[in-house]
């Protein structure tokens, strides 16, 4: 721990003290489950993702890098905080006895946080399996101030940070964790989706919680802490689309808009649709009008999960062309 800086001068940011940062991120991320999911178990890993997103902040390169952005001359993969959040919660939630959902969802959170949402071999090879990272990954862990950090975080990652062997430890956690995930796919794929649908959920707040309070002015921060009850409605869809000039595509994507809402108003408590139609005939507005309509008949603020797929332009069977339903993936979701 030569060289490092005490917690109450961590910084996140040039400007901004790592304290500082997560507690605005909790405070964002509260404000986004308050409208999204009130869900106390989803609510509970957020929390814990957003505590631990940037433990990898307090190495001694990134608090150096960070005092001098413009005049940091050290390597730039040095500097990065991610990969060893990865590994530490990765030990983290082993140590903790965390079910694998929450083995898995954290560490994968706490990585892509800044690039995108990891496959397996960023979760385990592309890290522990370089030599390169693997030194720089330990190197960072023993120069963090392991008590302020376990205290800034609420989690204890002393032991964590002194081992001498943590990726060696971390790889063998995730790779038990990857194959655990092929074998429940090829087992249960649905609530294997469900779960990974689950993960997008908690990271997709991450990455909007931990961007809110940085872009905001003084009066959007509190603008975004305000309850905000946004009355959304089909009409909105048909409003739009009456300031278009009639032609012939324009009735193609009225017909496959009715088709669509007529096959989920017909069964509204399926929870996972897929909606596949060529490009141009207006999935995106199908979308909307499609959970506005969901939202408005379950009574429910938060619409369920809809994925648009593109196709092909091709010979159509009809006026809707191809529109593809998969339904019911899960109940769960």
């Amino acid at each position: 721990m030569t060289g490092a800086f005490p917690k109450d001068s961590l910084l996140s940011h040039p400007d901004k003290l790592l304290a500082t940062h997560i507690a605005e991120v909790h405070e964002a991320a509260q404000a986004i489950l308050r409208l999204h999911s009130l869900d106390p178990e989803r609510e509970k890993l957020v929390e814990e993702i957003v505590s631990l997103h940037d433990l990898g902040k307090a190495s001694k390169a990134f608090q150096e890098y960070i005092r001098d952005t413009k005049g940091y001359r050290g390597r730039r993969d040095r500097k990065a905080h991610t990969p060893l959040g990865l590994a530490v919660t990765l030990v983290l939630g082993e140590r903790l006895g965390w079910e694998p959902f929450w083995k898995l969802c954290v560490p994968a959170a706490v990585l892509g946080h800044h690039s995108a949402f990891p496959n397996a071999y960023r979760l385990t090879a592309h890290h522990f399996g370089n030599d390169d990272w693997a030194e720089i990954i330990e190197e960072q862990a023993a120069e963090v101030p392991a008590s302020e950090v376990s205290e800034l975080t609420g989690f204890p990652l002393e032991g964590i940070l002194a081992n001498p062997d943590l990726c060696y430890t971390a790889d063998e956690i995730a790779e038990s964790l990857i194959k655990d995930l092929q074998k429940r796919a090829t087992a249960d794929l649905p609530a294997t989706v469900a779960d990974r649908l689950k993960m997008q959920f908690a990271f997709s707040v991450l990455l909007e919680a931990d961007k809110a309070f940085l872009a905001l002015s003084s009066r959007g921060k509190e603008g975004y802490r305000e309850e905000r009850n946004i009355p959304l409605t089909p009409e909105m869809v048909e409003e739009h689309l009456r300031s278009s000039k009639p032609s012939e595509i324009n009735a193609m994507r009225t017909a496959a808009r009715k088709a669509a809402l007529n096959l989920l108003l017909g069964d509204p408590d399926r929870r996972l649709w897929t909606l596949g139609l060529p490009t141009g005939l207006g999935k995106t507005l199908t979308a909307a009008s499609l959970a506005m309509s969901l939202r408005e008949a379950t009574g429910s603020k938060r619409t369920r999960l809809s994925s648009l797929s593109p196709r092909r332009a091709e010979p159509a069977t009809g006026p809707t062309g191809r529109l593809t339903c998969l339904r019911n993936w899960s109940r769960s979701t």
